[in-house]
């Protein structure tokens, strides 16, 4: 049986089908060589923030927007005419984050220098891109999969999927949400970073000649005005004009002078490898034209500058402090998950520990009890090696996957053993009220998003089952895996009591089980009637609401001084 959903599959219109055009990138070259380098970037980006951009948009809603946008509909309909009778909109997209990334890609190697503002006002223009546009689709997909098929992953044949899975999750989803990534940002970097690692504001500060406040400030006010609300319009914005008339007028160019890049450097970065072109594009993720133009060119790598970037600036000339922040970081997500656990259940007891002796056998982030199922919480803030997904060979991923999630005292270690543990009733020191559970939710809570891409869960399942090697009882179910999301996203339901977690995760167990064995947790709850009960997290929303709003009230004041342009 294939393990792959078709309700998670979305394929591309081809260029060879749709055109009778050759895939190659030669002939991509000859299509861009009449082409503006500025303003195809800039459509690019703004395609891009249409259909991979902050919101809650389904993928219907932004490849109609996307087609709408470009406003070519003799060419939609001849796109459509193939796609239709397979689902169109709906499951065939024509532009993608991916195809649009490696597009910029090769805009910046072929397209001609010289802005023309006026030039995507021509149907026969925007009709050239279109067709670009296709041939880096069709060159995506042969970088990203090669001659791999999806439709044969099984549970003996996973490993051999999960690099390029991850990378097709990753390149054709939505940013993450807006809201999470401003409220988890600052309570991470503003509140639990600094109590593992004193010295961060002082690094911070000596490296970015701001405070994380005025960074966050920047990031946040930028990200909640253009993109929030303007998912499906594509918005351009002046960038470098923001905060001219306000306090901030010192600031924000320090600020852009961390986060942008000129073409001539994006044109740079374009020439290494796809890991080193990737590793430019979210270090600086906007590009400011010489003529005043600017854009963000991916709201992907733009979160991140909220949710991991902070961390990148204090090794910047100093790669000696990486073992030391990264230590930390790690220390201040536990902390960070653990209170979310700590908030969802007033039973839960974190940084629990079983002895041998003088030594810690293992330990564990959070234990909670719902009626008689105890749920067991492992939190995790890795950070793998992106080059290893960046190509398509995929070498080696699967083994450092291992290294970072499996091997011993990391996160699925740490659950083999204490979950089994619990089963034997071989843990003194675990409370009473959890000793006695019918059933038993190993639980990985992941800062890493993409751990939700199929053929994960799968692997650290099996990966657990090896590690028990028979010595658990009955009640220890299938491993699971939660980014931090989904935790957060969870909070409010189950802590009003709207939401049973152990009813809800039984229930994915049989759909794994039963039904699809690749499905993420992620996956389960948007398809499910748990989406309709689902209540974010209080404490994270306010405080994204609160930066949000104050980012936005120093930037962009309601006199409209300082305001920018956007069209």
């Amino acid at each position: 049986m294939g393990y792959v959903n078709a309700r998670d599959v979305n394929s591309f219109a081809d260029i060879a089908h749709v055109y009778g055009l050759p895939s190659t990138e030669g002939y991509a070259a000859n299509l861009l060589a009449s082409l503006p380098l500025q303003e195809t970037v800039i459509l690019c980006a703004r395609l891009n923030a249409i259909v991979s951009g902050i919101g809650i948009a389904t993928m219907e809603r932004r490849n109609r927007a996307a087609m709408s946008f470009i406003a070519l509909p003799k060419e939609e309909q001849r796109i459509l005419s193939f796609t239709g009778p397979r689902g169109g909109h709906r499951t065939h997209a024509v532009f993608f984050r991916g195809q649009l990334l490696h597009l910029m890609r090769l805009a910046v190697r072929h397209c001609s220098p010289g802005p023309r503002p006026d030039f995507y006002e021509a149907a026969k223009n925007r009709a050239q891109f279109l067709k670009a546009a296709l041939v880096a689709s069709a060159l995506w997909t042969e970088r990203t999969m090669a001659s791999r098929n999806f439709a044969r992953v099984t549970e003996d044949t996973v490993e051999d999927h999960m690099g390029y899975l991850r990378k097709v999750i990753e390149e054709t989803n939505p940013a993450p949400n807006v809201v999470n990534t401003i409220g988890r940002g600052w309570l991470l970097f503003a509140e639990h970073f600094p109590k593992h690692y004193p010295e961060f504001e002082d690094e911070f500060r000596e490296a970015t000649r701001m405070t994380f406040d005025q960074y966050s400030t920047c990031v946040s006010g930028l990200m909640s005005y253009i993109m929030v609300g303007n998912e499906l319009e594509g918005r351009v914005f002046k960038i470098n004009t923001v905060g001219a008339a306000t306090t901030y007028r010192g600031v924000f160019p320090d600020y852009l002078a961390l986060d942008s890049q000129t073409p001539e450097q994006f044109a740079q970065a374009s020439q290494g490898s796809q890991a080193e072109f990737e590793k430019a594009m979210w270090q600086r993720p906007i590009i400011l034209f010489p003529d005043g133009a600017s854009v963000i060119i991916d709201p992907v790598f733009y979160s991140a500058k909220l949710s991991i970037g902070p961390l990148f600036f204090l090794l910047r000339d100093h790669p000696e402090r990486g073992r030391a922040v990264f230590h930390a970081f790690g220390l201040a997500f536990e902390d960070y998950a653990n209170a979310i656990v700590g908030r969802m259940f007033g039973n839960a007891r974190l940084n629990l520990e079983k002895a041998n002796g003088k030594k810690t056998e293992f330990e564990v982030d959070a234990v909670a009890g719902e009626a008689a199922a105890i749920l067991v919480f492992e939190a995790k803030a890795k950070f793998l090696k992106e080059e290893l997904v960046s190509g398509n060979e995929y070498a080696d991923f699967v083994g450092h996957l291992r290294e970072k999630y499996i091997s011993k005292g990391n996160a699925v270690w740490q659950l083999a053993k204490s979950t089994g543990a619990i089963s034997k009733r071989d843990w003194p020191e675990l409370p009473d009220e959890f000793a006695s559970p019918t059933e038993i939710y190993p639980i990985v809570v992941a800062h890493d998003l993409r751990l939700d891409s199929p053929g994960t869960g799968v692997f650290f399942r099996k990966e657990m089952r090896k590690l028990l090697d028979g010595d658990a009882g009955q009640s220890v179910r299938p491993l699971i895996v939660m980014t931090i999301q989904d935790l957060e996203n969870l909070e409010g339901g189950v802590a009003s009591g709207a939401i049973s977690l152990a009813r809800l995760l039984s229930d994915y167990v049989k759909e794994i089980r039963d039904v699809d064995p690749l499905c993420s947790l992620h996956n389960f709850i948007a398809h499910s009637e748990y989406s309709r009960r689902m209540k974010p997290s209080p404490v994270v929303l306010g405080k994204s609401l609160e930066t949000a709003d104050r980012a936005r009230a120093v930037l962009f004041p309601k006199d409209g001084a300082g305001s920018g342009a956007q069209s």
